[in-house]
C-alpha cells in the first residue's frame, strides 16, 4: 500500500470513527447497535429472491 493511499485510508477512517463515537454518545450505544443490526439484516435480506422473507422482515421494522 502506497504512502498516499495510507494517508487518505487514515484521513477518511477518521472522521468516520469520529462520527461513530459522536452518535453512539447522543443516540445512546444500545439503541445505536441495535440500529445497525436490523439494517444489516435488512440488506443481507434484499439479496435473495425470495420477496415474502423481505416483506415480513420491513414489516416488522415499519410496526417498531
Amino acid at each position: 500500500m502506497g504512502t498516499n493511499t495510507k494517508l487518505y485510508k487514515m484521513m477518511y477512517e477518521f472522521p468516520q470513527t469520529t462520527i461513530l463515537r459522536t452518535n453512539s454518545k447522543i443516540v445512546g450505544t444500545h439503541t445505536f447497535r441495535k440500529f445497525f443490526s436490523v439494517e444489516l439484516k435488512l440488506k443481507w435480506d434484499l439479496n435473495f429472491d425470495d420477496s415474502r422473507k423481505t416483506e415480513v422482515l420491513c414489516k416488522d421494522l415499519i410496526g417498531r
